[in-house]
C-alpha cells in the first residue's frame, strides 16, 4: 500500500480511538471480485487487502468482506443503480447522505467520481481525484484536520479549491470532460441547473434544501394525538429574529417552517427544541447554545432535537445543503459523530416514524 497513506492512517490513530478493520483476505478480495463480477483497479485492491473498509465523520468507503459491505455494493450495481453497471462504474463509498463515489473498473484511468444520487444517478457530478490514491489521501487529510481543530465541518479545501487540489493532484485536469468540482461553485448562476455537494438547484431557487412537507406535519400531529405530548405555544417571525441575534447567524427557512407550527415537542425521552417561548425543560435552543453546549453556537449549528441520552441533532445555519448531523455531547461537542439525514424534513420523517415504532412494541 502507499506509505504516504499508511503515515495518514498512524497519525489518524494518534488524534482519536479511530480505528480501522484488517485488510481482507486475497481469497476474499477475489471471491468478491467474482461476485461483482469485475476486476479491482489495483491502489483499490490493495488499500483492500490492507484495510477492509472506513469509516470517517465525512463519510465511508466499503470493503470486500460481507461485514465490509460486499453485499450492499452489489444491490447497488445490479438493483438500485443498474445504469452503475452500464457505464462500468464500481461503488466505492458515499458521503453519508445518500450519494456515492464510483471508479471506473473497466478502464486503464480510475478517476474517483462524485455521483449525487439524491439528484441524479445517471451522471457524474464531478471527479473528485485522478485515481483512488489520491482520493485516499484527501479524505485522511481532511478527517486529521477537522480533528486536529485546523478546519471547520463544512469549509473543506478538497475537493472545491481550484488552487489545492491541483497542487497536490495535478492529473485530475486530465479529467476535464467531467465537470471539475469548482466549477460547480464558480459556473453562474444562470437558467440550467447547478450541482452542489449533491443537490441540483436552479437559480430560481434562493435555496437547496427541501421545505418541511405536509406528511410530516400530518405525522407529528397524530403521534401527539396518539401519545398526548405536551406542544409549547407556537412561536412568530418575530422570535425568530431575536433567536437569530442572540445566536449571532441566521436560522435556515425549513427549520423556522419546522417551528411555526411545533416549537418544541416533549417526547417520550428527549424531544425536538424550541425558541424562546419554549417552555419544556431542556429543549430551549438558546439555553443550548449559550449555556450547555457553546461549541454549538461557535460553529454555527442549530440544535434541533435530542434523544434524551447525550445526542444531540443540528442543522447547519449557512451551508447550501445542510444535513442533520449527530453529536455524542459525552464525547465531543466540536465533531459530529455521523450524518442523520440529507435534510431537516427527511431527519423529521425518520426520528417521528421511530416514535412510532416505539408506540407500536408498547
Amino acid at each position: 500500500m502507499n506509505p504516504n497513506i499508511e503515515s495518514l492512517i498512524s497519525d489518524l490513530g494518534t488524534l482519536t480511538s479511530f480505528s480501522l478493520k484488517a485488510g481482507a483476505l486475497e481469497e476474499v478480495v477475489k471471491d468478491a471480485e467474482k461476485r461483482l463480477r469485475i476486476d479491482y483497479p489495483p491502489q483499490l485492491r490493495a488499500w483492500l487487502l490492507g484495510h477492509d473498509g472506513m469509516d470517517t465523520t465525512f463519510g465511508y468507503l466499503y470493503g470486500a468482506s460481507v461485514d465490509g459491505g460486499i453485499e450492499l455494493v452489489a444491490a447497488l450495481l445490479d438493483g438500485e443503480f443498474p445504469n452503475f453497471r452500464a457505464k462500468q462504474w464500481l461503488p466505492i463509498g458515499g458521503d453519508g447522505c445518500g450519494n456515492h463515489y464510483v471508479v471506473p473498473y473497466d478502464s486503464d484511468d480510475t478517476p474517483v467520481l462524485y455521483v449525487a444520487t439524491t439528484a441524479c444517478h445517471d451522471e457524474a457530478a464531478y471527479v473528485v481525484a485522478s485515481d483512488f490514491d489520491h482520493f485516499l489521501t484527501f479524505l485522511l487529510e481532511h478527517e486529521i484536520r477537522f480533528r486536529r481543530g485546523e478546519m471547520g465541518a463544512f469549509t473543506p479545501e478538497w475537493p472545491f479549491d481550484e488552487a489545492f487540489v491541483r497542487q497536490r493532484d495535478p492529473e485530475i485536469s486530465r479529467f476535464g470532460t467531467v465537470l471539475l468540482p469548482w466549477e460547480c461553485k464558480d459556473r453562474k448562476r444562470s437558467k440550467s441547473a447547478v450541482v452542489v455537494r449533491g443537490r441540483r438547484r436552479t437559480s430560481k431557487s434562493s435555496s437547496t434544501n427541501e421545505p418541511i412537507s405536509e406528511e410530516v406535519f400530518e405525522a407529528m400531529r397524530e403521534l401527539t394525538r396518539q401519545l398526548q405530548f405536551r406542544i409549547t405555544r407556537k412561536t412568530s417571525k418575530a422570535a425568530f429574529r431575536r433567536a437569530e441575534k442572540h445566536a449571532g447567524f441566521v436560522m435556515p427557512d425549513e427549520l423556522k417552517m419546522w417551528l411555526l407550527q411545533c416549537n418544541g415537542v416533549a417526547l417520550q425521552s428527549g424531544g425536538f427544541l424550541g425558541v424562546e417561548i419554549c417552555d419544556i425543560d431542556g429543549l430551549n435552543m438558546e439555553d443550548v447554545l449559550s449555556f450547555q453546549f457553546t461549541d454549538f453556537g461557535r460553529q454555527g449549528l442549530w440544535p434541533v432535537a435530542t434523544d434524551g441520552h447525550g445526542r444531540y441533532f443540528v442543522l447547519p445555519a449557512t451551508e447550501e445543503v445542510r444535513p442533520v448531523l449527530c453529536f455524542d455531547v459525552e464525547i465531543s461537542t466540536t465533531i459530529p459523530q455521523y450524518v442523520a439525514a440529507p435534510s431537516l424534513n427527511q431527519f423529521l420523517k425518520s426520528y417521528i416514524d421511530s416514535e412510532f415504532a416505539k408506540l407500536r412494541q408498547v
